[in-house]
């Protein structure tokens, strides 16, 4: 617990603008890889801060490599810590039902793991932004009531004059309903299988992360 009230009082410290950026990300980082022993937090917690870890790791502080669109801007880096951050100090009571690991009796025909997940996000987003699904970024998450959603960050790179761009940020989430809609999109358009050919299940194990089943009717 002493960890996680020394961390908490150290972000408090960047959302409340008292550390900068670049300073914030490398002593977060260093802790977080050398001294923390992730395994005392609670699953959310855990999850939470290795979100963080993941935004901290993009932080690019030159424009140069922000054309590329795979960093992540002060901006940006600003506006998730601050999510985090609140929902690190929410009120919601986590209960270890909720929080359990989910899992299915039921052998699968194919299992779609976190990395292609996330494709699944970013493709089904980029056809309804008209764009590529490289300026989609996501982290999956557990809600209070035991669901899992994503939080997906947007970074649309628009021309401002020849060879120079302009990154504008939104934000949204997926709930599981629609994470689920999501997965079955990625899987007709992008492999073929039709809605009405597989039923599927979202699913987390510590070891394994988030991931799907998917099953053949």
């Amino acid at each position: 617990m002493r960890e996680r009230e020394q961390l908490l009082a150290y972000v408090e410290q960047y959302v409340t603008g008292n550390i900068e950026t670049e300073a914030f990300a490398s002593k977060y980082l260093r802790y977080m890889r050398e001294e923390v022993d992730e395994e005392a937090f609670v699953l959310r917690d855990r999850l939470l801060f290795q979100a963080l870890e993941n935004v901290l790791e993009r932080y690019a502080p030159s424009e140069e490599e922000l054309v590329f669109g795979a960093y992540a801007s002060e901006a940006e880096v600003k506006s998730r810590v601050r999510t985090i951050f609140g929902k690190l100090n929410d009120a919601v009571v986590w209960s270890d039902e909720a929080m359990a690991e989910r899992v299915s009796d039921r052998m699968a025909d194919e299992t779609i793991d976190t990395q292609e997940m996330t494709n699944a996000v970013c493709f089904a987003c980029a056809s309804k932004y008209a764009c590529g699904p490289e300026q989609f970024s996501v982290n999956f998450y557990f809600d209070g009531d035991g669901s899992i959603g994503a939080e997906v960050d947007y970074a649309e790179r628009r021309d401002i004059r020849a060879g120079a761009f302009l990154l504008k940020y939104d934000r949204f989430e997926l709930d599981e309903p629609k994470l689920l809609h999501a997965v079955r999109w990625y899987l007709e358009e992008e492999l073929g299988l039709a809605r009405d050919a597989v039923d599927i299940e979202l699913q987390f194990t510590v070891a394994d992360g988030f991931f799907t089943n998917v099953y053949r009717r």
